[in-house]
């Protein structure tokens, strides 16, 4: 730590107030990029700073942590290097200012390891060369473990939903002492191709098994696509009557046929729900929902709803109700509602709901 000592101020009794924290020499990084990879903060106002600059004590105070001063150093060496900066050197200062300290890390960037070439190595055969194009980590980028990664879950990914339920990525590279390029090989087995096997169901008591396995996008037979067992179980947690979901492909290495188990855990088929209310517009209100979950089977919805306004308005629009008015502007409101909802029409993903109601509104 360079510049002052960090020591309490005359007035406090622990550490000094952290008044202003920046950074110097950073180009490939922007400053506030920096200060989320680090612990020490600085105070700053908690409402838009127009309202701190007019002298109001809306801040957010903040006070340097003489310990973590070295680790945050080290936090952005490592911040750096992980993204291709591997001589990458920070140092601190710290400087009283005013009742507080300033706080400010160096920075000496050094030049980036960069990527010289991309390839992508298989013994397998596979006949879509587009799932090996526009990958995340490109032939001139810096050498950044985040884009390794990317890239490396990027190539499973796309395997895994184009029929390889089994595809493994490997990273290899190299980076010659002394040399600031590096050569990066992506080592692929996308394993056999696969295809869903019979799908079984499990948890299911007032739905029946034929509506769970029509929610899922896939069918024994087609290709396996990882991300059709997702999109299955959001599927079937869009319906009101499961409380829980899971969808699991039970892998195993070297199979071409995937069986799936689908695990359910419903909810109660019928809900009732009620409310009572007041206002001066429309005095005492009382309301009720009623709801299947399962009407008529198939995860059909049907919700019926009532609503009454205007309770005691003629006697209470003296006192409470004075809003309400009178004649026919007393008389009972309401309203009676029907909705039908059916959650499948021809695929997963369409749906139709039709509701009807009759009402009387008064103002």
């Amino acid at each position: 730590v360079h510049g002052s000592t960090v020591r309490p101020l005359e007035g406090q009794t622990d550490r000094p107030e952290l008044v202003n924290l920046s950074f110097d020499g950073n180009r490939a990084f922007p400053d506030d990029s920096l200060r989320r990879a680090i612990v020490n903060r600085e105070t700053d106002c908690r409402v838009p700073s127009i309202f701190c600059a007019v002298g109001l004590d809306l801040k957010r105070r903040s006070y340097i942590q003489p310990r973590e001063l070295l680790r945050d150093a080290l936090r952005l060496q490592v911040y750096y290097y992980e993204r291709g900066y591997r001589e990458a050197r920070v140092d601190t200062a710290v400087a009283e200012v005013g009742d507080g300290v300033q706080l400010t890390f160096d920075i000496e960037e050094g030049r980036p390891v960069r990527v010289d070439s991309v390839e992508v190595f298989s013994f397998d055969e596979f006949a879509d060369s587009s799932l090996i194009r526009d990958l995340p980590l490109k032939k001139g980028d810096p050498l950044s473990v985040l884009l390794l990664e990317a890239t490396r879950d990027s190539l499973e990914s796309r395997f895994r939903n184009n029929g390889f339920a089994f595809a493994d990525v490997l990273v290899n590279y190299d980076v010659p002492r002394g040399q600031y390029s590096a050569q990066v090989l992506f080592d692929l087995a996308t394993g056999p191709s696969a295809r869903f096997g019979p799908v079984t169901v499990q948890g299911a008591e007032e739905l029946d098994t034929i509506s769970v396995r029509r929610m899922l996008p896939f069918g024994t037979g087609q290709t396996y696509r990882a991300n059709q067992v997702l999109e299955g179980q959001r599927n079937l947690y869009a319906l009101e009557l499961i409380q829980s979901a899971r969808v699991e492909p039970l892998l195993t290495p070297g199979d071409t046929v995937v069986p799936v188990r689908v695990t359910v855990s419903e909810g109660q088929v019928h809900r009732v729900r009620g409310g009572f209310g007041w206002s001066t517009e429309e005095c005492l209100t009382a309301e009720a929902r009623w709801a299947s979950r399962n009407f008529m089977g198939g995860a059909r919805r049907l919700t019926a709803r009532a609503r009454v306004s205007n309770i005691l308005a003629e006697s209470l629009s003296e006192t409470a109700c004075q809003l309400v008015g009178e004649g026919d502007f007393a008389r009972l409101n309401g309203q009676v509602a029907l909705e039908l909802f059916q959650p499948f029409l021809g695929s997963a993903r369409n749906s139709v709901s039709a509701s009807a109601f009759v009402e009387r509104q008064s103002v």
